[in-house]
Order: C-alpha cells, then sequence, then structure tokens
C-alpha cells in the first residue's frame, strides 16, 4: 500500500492559484513523487474523511489554526521573525511542541528555532528549490523578449525587479522601496538623458503605480518607470522566466524574509540581487564568485535607504557591472555546484543541498515522509479516531463536571480532617526512599486476576504501589502492597478499607480525603502519609497548604492510578509498569473488575459509568474496538502529556486495554520482571522513614514518651 499524505496548503494553494510559492511547493511535491510508493492528497484543510499516514502542513500558520492530527504531522516553517505577531516563536511554541517534525526552507529559521528550545532533532533543512532548466540565461535579446511580450524597449534603460507580492502591513518593505526610489531618481536627476533612466517592474500582485506615486517621482523626477505584470490569466509563473531575462537586477525589500524564492530564481538566471537580511540573502548574497572574486550581491539592513541605493549603483546601474550573459551562467552555478561560490564561514561548503532544484525540495519530503510512516507503523492514537473537536469537548465535559462537583466536597472533607493533617507526615519527607527500584503500579481491571500468581511469587523483587481499589483483591490473594494511594475524595473507598490490615503497608492520602475513608483505614495500626493536590485553579487547594503546611503536592491525575504514578515517581522507583489497568470494557455484561472487588463497587460502575452518556467506543493495544469512559480516555491522555513534557518513558504490562501512548512501551509482566526485577527492603526501608519522621513530630508536638519506647523509636530511626 502507498504511505498516504494529506499535504495541507492553505487556501488557494491546493488548487494551484492564489500564493504562488506555495502552489509551486505543492505541485512539486506531488510532481515528483513516485504513485507506487506514495498517494499525496493536496487540501485547503486537513482532511478529516479519511485518515492518512502522514499530515503535512505546508506552513506554520496552517498548522496553528488547525491542530488536526499533530501528532503525525509534518510542518513547515517558512517564516519566523518579532514584527509580526503571529509569526514569534511564541505563537507557534505550542503548536510546534505537539507536531512530530518540523522543516525549514532557510538556516536562519531552523538556528531560531533550535535557539529558542525547538528540538534539534525533530528539525529538518528543506531548502525550496527552482527550475534550474526554465530559469537558465538564454542569451536572449532583451529587446526581442520584450517586443515578443508586448513591452517597449528603451535603449540603455536599467530595468530594475520587485517580484512577489504587497500586503496590508506593509511587510514587504513598500514604504522603505519609496524612500529609495526617491533617493535614487534625486542622485541621478540631472545625468543623461530619457533613455538612461531606470524603470521599476513589478512582478506579482503589487500596486506599483501607488508605489511610484507616494515617491513623489512623477512631478519632481521623471526618470523613475514603471512596468506592472499582475498574475492573472494573461500572466502566470510560467512567464516568470521570460520576464527575469528583461531585467538588469532585482531588489528585496522586505522587512524580514526566510526565503525568498526570486533570490533563487534570479541566481538561477544570473542577476545581481539586494536584499534585506533574513534566509536565502544572507546564505547566498555574502558570498563572493571562487573565479573572479565578485560578489554575488549585497545584504543591506532595512530602513538603511542610503546604504541600498550605493548597493543598486554599485550592482546594477554601473554599466561596467552589467553582467554578460557568460557572467550570468556562471552565476547561476551557484545553485548547482557548491564550489562555484564558497561560503563566508571559511570556505564551508553544504553539498546535500546541491542542486536547488525542485526535485530536492520533493525528494527531501519524500525521506521524511518514509521515515514518519515507518516510526508510526503500528502505533495507535486515539486522534486517529477522533477529530480535535470531539477530544476537546471530551475534557471540557470533564473538567466541567470536576469544577462544579469538587470544590465544596473538598471543603467540606478538609474540615473534618484538618487536625490530623497538620500533625501528620508528609509525603515530602518519603522523597527517593526507593531510589532506582522496580514498581508495578496496580489498578483493578478484569487482567489482574490472571497476573496476581506472578506479583504473588515475586512481590519482595518489585515494588506493588497499589491503587485502593485494589487493596482487597491484593490482600485476599497472599500480596501486601508496599504503599497504597488514595485520591477519590468521595465516600466510596471506604469498602477498600473495612476489615483490612494495614498496618503492612504505607497509606498516600490527599488533605481532602472523605472523613469516613480515613477513619475506616486507621482502625487498624494505618501509616498515613499525607499529601496536598497542587491545582492553581481551586482556591481550597491553595489555601490548604497555609493551614496544614506544605506536606508535598501531586497534580490532579484524573484517576488514582495518576496520583500513584506521581507517589512511585516521587519515591524514585524506577523502571515502572502498569498491571490491571484495563481502562475499557471488553464485555459491557461484565463486572468491569477484577475478581474479589466488593460487589457495591461493581453495580456503582455498571449503573455510573458502564450505562452513562460518555461512553466512548475507540481502539485497544492490539487495534481493536472496546468500550471506555471519559475518565478513563482523559487519563490515558493525561497520562501521555505528562511523560512527553518530561521526556519519559514507562511500561504497560496490562496486556489489553487502551493504555498506550508515544511513550509507553507494551511489555508482558513475565518478561518485564525478568528483565528488571531485583531484591529489596522496600517495606523495611519505608517503615523505618515512618517511625524516625514520626518520632519527630512528637517530639515537636511535645509528647512525652517512656524511656522504653523512646529507645524503640530512636533505633528505629
Amino acid at each position: 500500500m502507498p504511505i498516504s499524505i494529506n499535504l495541507i496548503s492553505g487556501s488557494g494553494a491546493h488548487q494551484g492559484r492564489g500564493s504562488w510559492i506555495f502552489s509551486g511547493m505543492a505541485r512539486r511535491i506531488v510532481q515528483f513523487a513516485d504513485p507506487n510508493e506514495f498517494e499525496i492528497v493536496v487540501t485547503e484543510k486537513p482532511d478529516l474523511s479519511r485518515p492518512y499516514d502522514v499530515y503535512h502542513y505546508l506552513h506554520s500558520t496552517l498548522a496553528v489554526n488547525h491542530q488536526e492530527k499533530l501528532h503525525r504531522s509534518l510542518v513547515t516553517v517558512v517564516a519566523l521573525d518579532d514584527i509580526a505577531e503571529h509569526r514569534t516563536f511564541a505563537s507557534k511554541r505550542e503548536t510546534l511542541q505537539k507536531c512530530r517534525r518540523m522543516s525549514t526552507i532557510c538556516r536562519d529559521v531552523r538556528d531560531s528555532l533550535i535557539y529558542q528550545g525547538a528540538p534539534e532533532g525533530l528539525i529538518e533543512y528543506t531548502p525550496i528549490g527552482v527550475d534550474l532548466e526554465a530559469f537558465a540565461p538564454t542569451g536572449e535579446d532583451r529587446e526581442a523578449v520584450l517586443v515578443r511580450r508586448g513591452g517597449t524597449f528603451i535603449d540603455g534603460q536599467v530595468r530594475i525587479g520587485l517580484v512577489g507580492r504587497s500586503y496590508p502591513d506593509g511587510r514587504k518593505g513598500e514604504e522603505f522601496l519609496s524612500n529609495i526610489l526617491t533617493e535614487l531618481s534625486m542622485r541621478n536627476a540631472d545625468t543623461g538623458s530619457a533613455k538612461d533612466s531606470f524603470c521599476m517592474v513589478f512582478i506579482g500582485a503589487w500596486n506599483g503605480k501607488a508605489i511610484i506615486e507616494k515617491a513623489s517621482l512623477y512631478d519632481t523626477f521623471p526618470r523613475v518607470e514603471y512596468d506592472e505584470h499582475i498574475i492573472d490569466e494573461t500572466c502566470t509563473y510560467e512567464d516568470y522566466p521570460d520576464l527575469y531575462e528583461t531585467l538588469d537586477g532585482i531588489v528585496v525589500t522586505s522587512k524580514t524574509e526566510s526565503g525568498p524564492a526570486c533570490i533563487l530564481e534570479a541566481l538561477a538566471k544570473g542577476l545581481p540581487i539586494i536584499s534585506t537580511p533574513g534566509g536565502m540573502a544572507n546564505e547566498f548574497l555574502t558570498r563572493r564568485m571562487r573565479r573572479t572574486k565578485d560578489k554575488i550581491g549585497a545584504v543591506i539592513s532595512h530602513n538603511d535607504v542610503h546604504g541600498f541605493v550605493d548597493a543598486i549603483e554599485e550592482h546594477i546601474l554601473n554599466p561596467e557591472f552589467r553582467r554578460s550573459v557568460e557572467i550570468r551562467r556562471g552565476v547561476s552555478q551557484v545553485l548547482v555546484d557548491p564550489g562555484v561560490a564558497p561560503s563566508m564561514s571559511h570556505g564551508e561548503e553544504f553539498p546535500d543541498e546541491y542542486p536547488y532544484s525542485w526535485e530536492n525540495w520533493a525528494a527531501r519530503f519524500q525521506r521524511i515522509y518514509r521515515e514518519m510512516a515507518a516510526e508510526m507503523e503500528g502505533k495507535q492514537f486515539f486522534l486517529d479516531h477522533l477529530n480535535l473537536s470531539e477530544k476537546e469537548s471530551i475534557e471540557d465535559t470533564f473538567h466541567q463536571r470536576a469544577d462544579s462537583s469538587l470544590p465544596d466536597l473538598y471543603l467540606e472533607n478538609f474540615m473534618n480532617v484538618m487536625d490530623y493533617c497538620k500533625r501528620g507526615i508528609g509525603l515530602k519527607h518519603f522523597a527517593n526512599i526507593l531510589r532506582k527500584k522496580p514498581a508495578i503500579i496496580v489498578g483493578v481491571g478484569p487482567s489482574l486476576t490472571g497476573q496476581l500468581p506472578l506479583i504473588e511469587r515475586h512481590q519482595n523483587d518489585v515494588v506493588i504501589i497499589s491503587c485502593d481499589a485494589a487493596i482487597p483483591v491484593l490482600t485476599r490473594n497472599g500480596i501486601t502492597p508496599h504503599v497504597v494511594v488514595v485520591a477519590d475524595p468521595t465516600e466510596r473507598q471506604i469498602a477498600n478499607f473495612h476489615g483490612t490490615d494495614c498496618s503492612g503497608f504505607l497509606t498516600v492520602m490527599p488533605t481532602i480525603v472523605h472523613p469516613m475513608v480515613f477513619h475506616e483505614s486507621r482502625k487498624s495500626d494505618c501509616h498515613t502519609i499525607w499529601y496536598n493536590i497542587i491545582q492553581d485553579g481551586s482556591l481550597i487547594c491553595r489555601l490548604i497548604p497555609k493551614v496544614v503546611g506544605q506536606k508535598g503536592g501531586l497534580i490532579p491525575g484524573v484517576l488514582t492510578t495518576g496520583m500513584a504514578l506521581q507517589v512511585a515517581m516521587y519515591m524514585g522507583c524506577w523502571p515502572i509498569t502498569f498491571v490491571g489497568h484495563d481502562l475499557c470494557w471488553y464485555d459491557v455484561n461484565g463486572d468491569g473488575y477484577a475478581e474479589g472487588v466488593a460487589p457495591s463497587k461493581i453495580e456503582w460502575q455498571r449503573a455510573n459509568k458502564m450505562a452513562g452518556k460518555d461512553v466512548l467506543i475507540v481502539p485497544d493495544i492490539h487495534g481493536d474496538r472496546v468500550t471506555t469512559e471519559i475518565n478513563f480516555f482523559v487519563f490515558t491522555d493525561w497520562v501521555n502529556r505528562l511523560l512527553q513534557s518530561g521526556g519519559l518513558r514507562i511500561h504497560n504490562s496490562t496486556g489489553c486495554g487502551i493504555l498506550y501512548g508515544e511513550n509507553i512501551v507494551q511489555m508482558p509482566l513475565e518478561g518485564w520482571i525478568e528483565g528488571f526485577s531485583q531484591h529489596h527492603d522496600a517495606a523495611e526501608d519505608l517503615a523505618i522513614r515512618f517511625g524516625a519522621i514520626q518520632n519527630q513530630v512528637d517530639q515537636d508536638c511535645c509528647h512525652q514518651y517512656d524511656e522504653e519506647t523512646m529507645v524503640r523509636m530512636r533505633s528505629l530511626a
């Protein structure tokens, strides 16, 4: 099957009209692609009617505006500057962090991206090309070309080209050009005859007459003429080689540029170029011809009118520097042979980019498409099956539900456990206590039942960090977890601790836990440590640490699993894997939990989740469609973003379900234990640390112990 590509090119470009440079870019990528290897569909916006292997945004503003399928996207960054707000790195940062690859059409943009923090390994240099055959100097007589095109030939007149299009914000330096023309006319006002005049040739979507008039040239200095060639039915891009053939040189007056393409086209024609800094100008015009030592062109700062006019007079107006056909052909070789015009940086050459042809431009993307398709082959992504708007709707529903129901519950719970939290031990005291010890995070999905014998045999070889719902299942199967994590603020978790001896593990609870859950846990000798929830948008979460002190904080992790993962990382466990985290239902008539879970919990899930309105159909790790619910979906997205932001990779040994993503490695539990397990004394380490901190807390609270008790406490420390 061919690799399918959705080439997103923006308004007009996909139809071959509109912005001609993007039309050319898209057209050439399609033109040189082997249809047996690539199926390229060019559209204005992302095509959501079918899946593609790769989505290629032809410029980054398209990606910023649409945001679809960025996990499979290549984004070409054409322009980046600090003048136009929508072209700054800050305006694109979030989008570029989500895409799989970036490419740039000039080194300046690439270097700027790297300097501002974009990952260098994900950035490709893909310089644009030019039709080297069409733009080669022909040597055809200028008079013949002008007459053939319906123009008027004036012997001795210098023709200066400005190529591209103007914009309302003046980014192409229209005002700067008016000032240049005024200065140029003033310098030459009293010399020669009409035949020595110069003509500004506007090629593209310009209003050349307005620019000339703004310079007040008609009334005062009649030496400037203008000639406009607007791209329409009578003038197309195919006419450009002829138009360049009638020029003596071109100018680029833009405030900032990444290309522009006209620099390559003028170089291919062998014309002198005067340009403001940026893109291809910096790359080529600072060089000299290796044989003649002549400059290829000149780079002049924007708004340096005198300097720009000096350069025009030196390189374009001066008859001694007019380039013959032979010289033009020599200059045109700059785009074919890197040895013709060495780089200014000690002769450094860049042979991979030669020749600067459209065929090479397309070939670079073909290579990137192949690499991206290979990277993603066999991987599952939620966003392959959901549009961005659907995903955002799911997340909005989740957050609205949480924001509307939790604040009051948080406050009520905290007021009931506040005194215990004040005196209690904080998670902050257990940083790196289990450093480099392998850990499994146990959920209570149906798959856990089959994994229990293996966990039981190796419970002294791995750290077991359990979500609270899994306590009854583990303990009834002879497994004592090392750490149990609580997150749910409702009373539903009472059943998890009912009749359980909690003295054998550390229980990590939030300072907003339901008081009856805490009460049930301490019926036995529960070793409780507390954590605060870090949630800037919640007033109660910001105020709790001011009342009970800094206990150590965790960010909301959607499910208890998210908090357990953070606890494992905070305690230094590594590597980490998940077991029993199906996060879906393969049988909608089943109970959705491992054997041993309280019947009341099963019934609650059936009534509130499996039959709820937020049920989704998504692929599992094997690509089979399964049923899940909004919390499970949002958690999977959350954990992937957490891992991606930290550059981390963890494992999932559940063997089924929907817990997958770029940074989650699927690995059978038996293989994971064989590869990473090590005998440890985690229970003793945790008990000693807990005893030592409890001793210190009691002393700080001025509690009095008898001498025998103090000796025992000190021995634990």
